[in-house]
């Protein structure tokens, strides 16, 4: 991909009041590497690493539950906050 195809895709930018270093973000990934009660495996912190390292802007990490009918029925796909560090 040529840089003067997208002039400012590597140009920080700011949305509300935050500043984000260039206009890359990346979508959220479905690993299956969680454990079978959806905590948090070290392959996948590794891979989410790896990605941020990357030089993306935002990283967005997946699905988090809302409702607890849904995190019963698909353990595997959610995350736990807590191995996040949100809790």
């Amino acid at each position: 991909m040529s840089k003067n195809a997208y002039p400012h895709l590597f140009s920080p930018v700011v949305i509300r009041n935050t500043v984000f270093k260039n206009r890359l973000f990346s979508a959220p990934n479905s690993l299956r590497y969680k454990t079978g009660d959806g905590h948090v495996t070290e392959n996948e912190m590794a891979y989410l690493e790896a990605k941020a390292r990357g030089g993306v802007a935002q990283l967005t990490v997946g699905e988090t539950p809302v409702n607890m009918g849904y995190t019963n029925q698909h353990p595997s796909s959610v995350f736990h906050l807590e191995d996040l560090g949100c809790m």
